[in-house]
């Protein structure tokens, strides 16, 4: 318990302890389930995903957002290269880099950056149908020829953003995001509905009582964490000059940085 007080924490002093969560079950709990003795394994993830936001602050404060936004094109296609060359050859990438957890930090994050390299490039990047069915066609195409791994950045993230915006969905998230308590909850609710036995009724049961509670619990978790946790991202940052304060916050907001004042004569 007390190895996992932290996202980010010490256990065994290698990347794989600092970044995986442990232990993952408790006890004998949910051993006599299908996925045995897990409670949620969503969790695996979020230690990535904590490095990653840390890594876009670090950007912002360091500029790079507003001046160099190269850089996160290049972070991109080095994540990717690192990808591509454990995809081809994972014997001599765990040679080259023998840390457990490393082929995970790549990929997580190398579909994190393409995410931000879209938000960055967004004025420039076409809605077309055109490329949406040829990213679906390359996608199929890239499965008998073993090559998803590496096409799926570029055309599944392509193909995931233009349903985004095509999709009659646009008010969903009007009342709040819930995406992430959905994320985070479905898993421990769906092991739960199993351990009650809600899944030996049928299929349609097992499958709305867990999308009823998910939606309940993600509800909450927005309205009682997330979003009293966005609204701290307005708290002055006591560390940062205001102009640089400012300028992160905007950055990390989308939103362009103002120019500087002209000096006083």
């Amino acid at each position: 318990m007390i190895g996992n007080s932290g996202l980010l924490h010490l256990n065994g002093f290698s990347l794989g302890g600092i970044l995986f969560i442990r232990p993952a079950t408790i006890a004998g709990l949910l051993n006599h389930n299908p996925v045995k003795g897990v409670i949620n394994g969503s969790l695996w993830t979020l230690p990535f995903e904590v490095s990653c936001y840390l890594g876009v602050a670090a950007l912002a404060a360091a500029g790079v957002l507003r001046r160099a936004r190269v850089i996160v094109f290049g972070l991109f296609v080095g994540l990717w290269c690192l990808h591509a060359f454990d995809w081809v050859d994972p014997d001599s990438f765990w040679r080259w880099f023998p840390y457990p957890g490393m082929k995970q930090a790549v990929m997580l994050c190398l579909f994190f950056s393409a995410g931000c390299m879209c938000f960055l490039y967004r004025e420039k990047i076409p809605h077309s149908t055109a490329i949406f069915f040829i990213s679906l066609v390359t996608l199929g195409a890239s499965l008998p020829l073993k090559m998803f791994g590496l096409i799926a950045p570029i055309a599944m993230t392509y193909a995931f953003l233009w349903l985004t915006f095509a999709l009659p969905f646009s008010s969903f998230d009007r009342k709040g995001d819930f995406s992430y308590g959905t994320y985070i909850y479905a898993f421990p609710v769906q092991q739960g509905m199993v351990l009650l036995g809600i899944h030996e009724k049928g299929f349609a049961l097992y499958f709305v009582s867990s999308l009823l509670f998910t939606a309940v619990l993600a509800f909450l978790s927005y309205r009682l964490v997330e979003a009293p946790c966005l609204g701290l991202k307005t708290v002055k940052m006591f560390t940062l000059p205001r102009r640089a304060r400012t300028s992160v916050t905007q950055q990390i907001d989308g939103l362009p940085a103002p120019s500087p004042e002209p000096a006083i004569q």
